[in-house]
């Protein structure tokens, strides 16, 4: 029978019950809210207390908002962006930016002097960085290479310079290297550091390029989808992009429900006249790089 209670200060109440037992074990569950005498037992009885500490109704009220925030939070991050979009480290990120850097400059030199020396050092730097992409986004180091070695000298150069960009903030209608881009912005730098000039917003950069199958795209083409514009790393679908405020632009492996239906697309207007032959063109100076390193 209940004997009472008292009361922790804030958090909790304190309900103490006084139980009445019988040693028999034909006491029925009623018999034990009844005096002894009146069970008909012939076992002794045996008296116990039980204590029972019971969450204070503010601090169970407290509790609810606290579960409903974590839940809203979460939700609103599921929302917002991939789970797996990992944070990359401020030391990689610099090492990365600062091996961009060095390719484009030997790439740039290569493309204005047709210096194979300077060719020969561009391959070097972007198979180191490579590696290092291919290792942050869990691809296949060697696959990662050879696409970037077979790609054409624009889409080389334009891919490096993205590269330059890695860990510059989100603005939205951003345009400044260096300072802040949006997703077409970095895109319109990477592209005009390969002398192409591209509008400003995904659709109308898009719209501008010859759209392409995936299994054609090469390291440096555009992806798109509404609302949203990258550069295609080569494998997989592995991209470097600017997602939204709050992030920066970074290296990112698309989910299947996203990379089923984007669009691929080529911002260089010399291969919408002939895309075969260029292949054909640039796979055959890969290969030769590749036999003068050898």
């Amino acid at each position: 029978m209940f004997t009472g209670f008292g009361r922790i200060p804030k958090y909790y109440d304190l309900v103490t019950y006084t139980v009445i037992q019988s040693s028999h074990s034909d006491f029925s569950h009623r018999d034990l809210a009844r005096p002894p005498d009146q069970t008909g037992s012939r076992g002794k009885p045996l008296t116990m207390t039980l204590t029972c500490a019971y969450p204070h109704p503010r601090l169970a009220r407290l509790r609810r908002l606290v579960v409903a925030l974590v839940l809203a939070v979460a939700s609103v991050g599921a929302l917002a962006g991939p789970a797996d979009a990992a944070r990359m480290g401020d030391e990689q990120e610099a090492l990365i930016v600062a091996g961009a850097s060095k390719a484009l400059v030997a790439i740039d030199k290569f493309a204005d002097e047709r210096d194979m020396d300077a060719y020969d050092l561009y391959l070097s730097h972007a198979d180191y960085l490579a590696v290092q992409v291919a290792n942050f986004l869990g691809l296949d180091v060697r696959s990662l290479q050879r696409a970037w070695r077979g790609a054409d000298v624009a889409h080389q150069r334009a891919l490096m310079a993205g590269l330059t960009q890695l860990g510059v903030p989100y603005k939205a209608n951003g345009a400044q290297a260096d300072v802040a881009l949006d997703c077409s912005g970095l895109v319109a730098f990477a592209w005009s550091s390969a002398g192409v000039e591209m509008p400003r917003g995904s659709t109308a950069q898009f719209s501008s390029a010859s759209q392409i199958k995936a299994r054609h795209a090469q390291p440096g083409d555009i992806i798109w989808r509404p609302g949203h514009i990258s550069i295609y790393l080569g494998i997989d679908t592995a991209i470097l992009h600017t997602p939204y405020s709050g992030r920066s632009v970074e290296l990112h492996v698309m989910e299947d429900r996203i990379a089923s239906w984007v669009r691929f697309a080529d911002p260089m207007p010399e291969l919408r006249v002939n895309r075969a032959a260029a292949v054909a063109q640039r796979w055959g100076m890969a290969a030769s790089a590749t036999r003068n390193n050898l």
